[in-house]
C-alpha cells in the first residue's frame, strides 16, 4: 500500500470538496472526452501496469 492507494485518493477528493467520485476500469469513463487518454500500457505492458494502475473520476460543485 503507498500514500497513491484508490481509498487515500477518494478520501483526499472527497475532503477537497469533491463528490460522485467514481472508480472506472481503466481507459472507460463517463465523459467521452476522458475516454482512453490514460497511456501508462504504452509504456509498460498491460500485465504489470494493471495492478499499479487506477483511475478516479470526481466532480465538485456541478449543479451547485
Amino acid at each position: 500500500m503507498t500514500a497513491f492507494d484508490p481509498q487515500t485518493m477518494s478520501a483526499a477528493l472527497a475532503w477537497a470538496g469533491f463528490d460522485a467520485i467514481a472508480s472506472p476500469p481503466v481507459g472507460e469513463s463517463a465523459y467521452p472526452e476522458l475516454r482512453g487518454i490514460e497511456g501508462h500500457w504504452r509504456q509498460i505492458p498491460p500485465a504489470l501496469s494493471a495492478p499499479e494502475t487506477f483511475v478516479l473520476e470526481a466532480t465538485k460543485g456541478v449543479g451547485s
